[in-house]
Formats: C-alpha cells, structure tokens, sequence
C-alpha cells in the first residue's frame, strides 16, 4: 500500500525524482494498494505493468496521465506522452512525499542509495525487484520496469462517474 496526502502524483525514474513534475489530474488521497503485473517469458519475469488501484469500479475510459504543457490527446492516436527511464526502475510518490524526500536526501547524502539500490534489493524476485518504503509520514513505491530503460506511458482510468479509480504505466511488454 502506498499513502497519498496530497493530490498531486509523481510516476518517474528515481534518478530524476528531485525535479519531477506532477500529473496535472488531481488524484485520490489516502492509501491505495500498488500492484505489479509480472510477465513470464521463457522462464524470464518482468514487471509489464505497474498500478496504482484506488477503487475497484471497472474503468469505462482510458487518458494519458498529463504534466504541465501537454494537452490531451487519443491514447491510440499519433501523440504520446511518457517518463524516461534510464536506471531501470520507476517509482510512484505524491508530491508532499516528494518534497520531503528531497529534504531527506539533503540530510543524507546515502539515502538514495540505500532505498534505491540496498532496500530493492531486500525484495529482488528472479529479474525484477520492488520497495515500499517509508520515511517520517510518507512513503514511495518503486519497482523495474519491463526491460529497463525507455519511454513509458502512463494513463488513468475513470469509471462510469467519472472519478479516476486506476494509474496504470505500461512497460512495452504486452502488444
């Protein structure tokens, strides 16, 4: 489970979390369970998808999640809007916790490392590896990502109402 605060989401690579910028949507807040769907490819796993689950409504309708100067488009038309990643790994984090981790790191110069490379590492599955981790009142979800580096969208899910009930990022595996 991760915690939201506040209502502005982070999806990225970890290595740029310190100048990320939120999805433009408004969120949920509270706590909401992260799940990883794992593809196996002979005998390789990978995570496919990683999402975020804040009710359990179907989704009706799918939209890129967007940041600042992006408008939105069809998610199956010419335009497509994603994060880079270049460490393998992504992560989700409000901004709230964001900006506290960026407190932290200014008070310890290792913690990145100790999250990012020593605390995934307590959770390695064969080919990909995952944390929760949790510092003061917050916390952060980070996770591989499919292959490892590339482009990756990031979309939301409403239901019928129109209330977002899903973040989902597709980590090019699945056609």
């Amino acid at each position: 489970k991760i915690k939201f605060e506040g209502d502005k989401l982070i999806a990225c690579d970890p290595i740029v979390m310190h100048d990320a910028r939120p999805f433009l949507q408004s969120f949920p807040v509270g706590q909401f369970n992260v799940q990883l769907a794992i593809a196996k490819i002979d005998g390789d796993e990978r995570v496919a998808f990683s999402r975020l689950l804040f009710s359990d409504s179907p989704v009706v309708k799918w939209e890129f999640a967007l940041r600042e100067g992006q408008s939105p488009a069809p998610i199956d038309g010419k335009t497509f809007y994603g994060y880079g990643v270049d460490a393998g790994i992504a992560l989700f984090i409000d901004k709230e916790a964001n900006d506290a981790f960026k407190r932290l790191q200014a008070a310890d110069d290792n913690i990145w490392t100790k999250v990012f490379i020593d605390q995934m590492k307590n959770h390695y599955r064969h080919t990909w590896q995952y944390v929760i981790f949790h510092f003061d009142k917050h916390n952060l979800a980070s996770f591989s990502t499919g292959y490892g580096d590339g482009t990756y969208g990031t979309y939301i899910g409403y239901d019928i109402n129109g209330n977002i009930c899903r973040l989902l990022t597709d980590f090019g595996l699945v056609e």
